[in-house]
C-alpha cells in the first residue's frame, strides 16, 4: 500500500486500521463466547485452553493495529508540520528573490558611481541573494528550507 506524501491519506489509512482493530475485538468476543459453553469431551479442556490462546493472540493483534494507527497518526502530524516548514522556507526565499529583484532593477540605470554607500550596500546584497539562490527547488521540495538557512532569512 503506498500512502504518498499526504497527511490525509495517511489519516484515512489510520482510521481504516482503527476499523480492522474494532473487527478483532468483535472477533475476540465471538471467542469468548465460546468459554461459556459446557463442552463434554476428551478434548474438552484441550479446545477451551486453544480458544483462551487464540484469544489472547486476537486481542494482542487489535492493540498491535491500535499502536500502528497511533503512529500513522503521528506520522501524518510530523508529515504535515514539516510540509508547513517548507512552505514557510520557500516563502522566505521568494520574499528575498523579489527584494532583491526588485533593488536591482531600480538601481540598474544609476551609474555605479553615483550610488551612495548605502545603496552600493544593498545592491551587493541583492546580489549575493540571487547569486546564492541560482534555480529555485520544486515547490514542496526540502531544498527550500536549506535555501533559508544559506539566506538567514533575510
Amino acid at each position: 500500500m503506498e500512502l504518498g506524501g499526504s497527511p490525509e491519506e495517511i489519516r484515512a489509512v489510520a482510521r481504516r486500521v482503527r476499523g480492522w482493530a474494532v473487527s478483532t475485538d468483535a472477533a475476540a468476543d465471538r471467542l469468548r463466547s465460546g468459554l461459556g459453553v459446557q463442552w463434554s469431551s476428551t478434548a474438552a479442556e484441550r479446545f477451551r485452553d486453544r480458544l483462551v490462546e487464540h484469544t489472547r493472540a486476537v486481542h494482542g493483534s487489535r492493540d498491535e493495529l491500535l499502536e500502528l494507527a497511533r503512529d500513522l497518526e503521528d506520522l501524518a502530524d510530523t508529515l504535515e508540520e514539516r510540509q508547513a516548514a517548507i512552505r514557510r522556507a520557500a516563502a522566505l526565499v521568494e520574499d528575498a528573490l523579489d527584494g532583491a529583484r526588485r533593488t536591482i532593477g531600480r538601481l540598474w540605470g544609476l551609474a555605479r558611481e553615483e550610488l551612495s554607500d548605502a545603496e552600493r550596500s544593498a545592491r551587493r546584497v541583492a546580489e549575493e541573494i540571487l547569486d546564492t539562490v541560482g534555480d529555485t527547488p520544486p515547490v514542496g521540495s526540502p531544498d527550500w528550507l536549506e535555501l533559508s538557512r544559506k539566506l538567514g532569512h533575510r
